[in-house]
Formats: C-alpha cells, structure tokens, sequence
C-alpha cells in the first residue's frame, strides 16, 4: 500500500507546471516519476493507525530517505518541488485504514505537526533548482487559490508552517525538524565546501 496515489491526485489538482512550452498546465508525473512517488510513500501494511497517539507521532511510512538520480531534463526539479508543496500541505500522514482497506492519509497539521519543508543546498544557485519551480508553483497554481499561503521571494508561508530553502552550515541547522528536506546536488557536497557536515 502507498500513499502515492492520493499525493500525485493531490499534485495534480493543485500544481502546474512552472516552465516550459507546457508552463501552466496540471503538473502531471511521466510513468516513471510516477513510480518514484509511489515508492516513495509505500506504507507498512500493519500500521495501526492513529497517527498522533497521545503526544507521540507513529510513522506508518516505510521510506525515509530516497535519491532521485536522472539525466538533465528528466524533471528532477519540478518533480522534487512538487512534492516539497505536497509535503507542506498535503496528505501525506498515514493515520489508518478506509473500510476498503485503503490507506487513509492526512496532512502534518492535522496530526499537530507544524509543516518545515526545505530545500537544502551548499549555495544559494543549487537550491534554485528546486525553489524557483516551489515559487512558481505557488504563485501560479491553484494551490495560491485552495490554500492559504503567502509566496514571498525567500519562502512561502503555509497554514503552522514554511517552505524555505536554505544554504548553511551543519551546525545552524541543528535543532531545526523539518518533515521533509529536499538535498538538491549532493553530488557537490564535498567536507571542503560543509556539504558532508550538512548533510
């Protein structure tokens, strides 16, 4: 089971497409980004649910970490945006089981979570991969309608929560708990530069 499907349902009503000759239009995931989000939000299938159990949280997601590795032009970055707004806003809590026996997701605040979403980078040119397309996406999309958030140039407020992106040392972002965290060129993230403290 995987909360994937209602996560690129979620994307597709509420984001668009940020550039391109078909800027404006749904953002839709090809078959194989497709997969990479269901895989992504694949669920433990005995999870009990509430999500929110006195004062803990219980996580019934399988995956914590992913690595997203494709050519140029794939659509890394859109993709990885996408679901940096999803994560902020949308259902991607499993909180238990419909009568069907299907996953049944909420979003972070329902469950008393303030939704920190970032994209992490070691310069600020490295997080405008993922955070010009965020921007755009909320700026132009139908989320800025269905949602009440506030797009500003160094991150979008959403309801108890933000998307930022951030280029820092290891050590200012202790202590920060996001719910998600987007690692944009790791592959530049060297022990010179802080990537690997960072990280």
């Amino acid at each position: 089971p995987t909360l994937g499907w209602g996560g690129i349902e979620w994307t597709e009503e509420n984001l668009i497409v940020p550039d391109g000759p078909t800027a404006g239009d749904p953002l839709t995931f090809t078959e194989e980004q497709a997969q990479f989000v269901l895989g992504l939000y694949e669920v433990d299938p005995y999870f009990v649910g509430p999500a929110a159990r006195q004062r803990a949280f219980v996580n019934g997601r399988i995956i914590r970490r992913a690595v997203l590795s494709r050519s140029k032009g794939w659509g890394k970055s859109p993709l990885v945006a996408g679901l940096c707004v999803l994560e902020a806003l949308g259902p991607v809590v499993l909180d238990g089981w419909d009568a069907d026996g299907q996953p049944v997701a909420v979003p972070w605040r329902e469950i008393g979570m303030k939704p920190k979403v970032q994209i992490v980078a070691v310069s600020e040119d490295q997080t405008a991969n993922t955070w010009d397309p965020v921007l755009e996406m909320c700026r132009e999309g139908p989320v800025y309608d269905n949602y009440a958030i506030d797009p500003m140039q160094s991150f979008v407020a959403v309801p108890d929560g933000l998307i930022e992106a951030v280029t820092s040392s290891g050590t200012s972002r202790e202590g920060f708990r996001p719910v998600f965290s987007a690692l944009d060129q790791t592959e530049s993230w060297v022990q010179s530069n802080g990537g690997l403290k960072l990280a």
